[in-house]
């Protein structure tokens, strides 16, 4: 799964590789570095339109609350074409752009251990992301009167981990090329393609490098530089 991030780079760093964005201007008024960005928070999500915009990571439709199911942060991308995802897979596809996302093991002392991801090239990773979050609508969360507890907000699509990254997790954020990135992002993608991407358009786990971090990551009150640092 993904369930934490780190988008502590310039958004015109993101984005210079993003057709949409060619154009446009990458702005978040009240952007600033997070080290440690999780779910039920707002994050950076770059639109077809060629804007960043701020939006909840989070999403809980009606259904999920007749069953009482918590807000779903991830959208698997084998199950990219159920009756969930599909209408955001045709018409709500945007790029959660990132420097590293984090994933923990339980360790021997029986404590939850965190360890950051990366490529190795540390170039900016584009996971693909949906959303029902409308260009002219808010950013979310939908307040509980308005919408029977609904959550409009944005999720991050997984694939199966492989080789020695699923000793981490053994699911991991669909990280895309930047080639991808731009026909994920293209409103005239076919849907099929775009299905395709979701299913098998992450990239080399040889691209990516991965170590363990601190602890102080667990609380997700604890930001800033330091997090990102190898463990001693």
């Amino acid at each position: 799964m993904c369930g934490r991030i780190g988008q502590f780079s310039a958004w015109q760093s993101y984005v210079a590789a993003l057709e949409a964005f060619r154009h446009a201007h990458a702005v978040i008024d009240d952007h600033r570095p997070r080290f440690n960005a999780g779910p039920g928070t707002r994050i950076g999500v770059a639109y077809p339109d060629g804007q960043m915009r701020p939006v909840w990571w989070g999403f809980r439709p009606h259904w999920a609350v007749a069953r009482k199911i918590p807000q779903m942060i991830n959208a698997r991308g084998d199950k990219i074409e159920s009756a969930t995802w599909k209408p955001m897979l045709k018409a709500g596809r945007v790029i959660v752009p990132v420097d590293c996302w984090y994933e923990w093991i339980k360790a021997d002392d029986g404590k939850k251990q965190p360890f950051l991801l990366r490529p190795k090239d540390l170039a900016p990773l584009y996971l693909a992301g949906l959303t029902n979050v409308k260009v002219e609508g808010d950013s979310g969360p939908r307040a509980p009167d308005d919408g029977g507890g609904m959550v409009d907000g944005v999720v991050i699509v997984t694939d199966a981990s492989d080789e020695g990254m699923v000793d981490i997790h053994d699911r991991r954020p669909v990280a895309l090329t930047a080639k991808d990135a731009n026909l994920w992002l293209d409103p005239d993608t076919p849907f099929e393609l775009a299905a395709e991407i979701a299913r098998t358009g992450t990239r080399s786990v040889e691209e990516f490098e991965w170590y363990e971090v601190s602890r102080e990551l667990n609380d997700a009150r604890h930001d800033g530089p330091a997090l990102i640092e190898p463990k001693e």
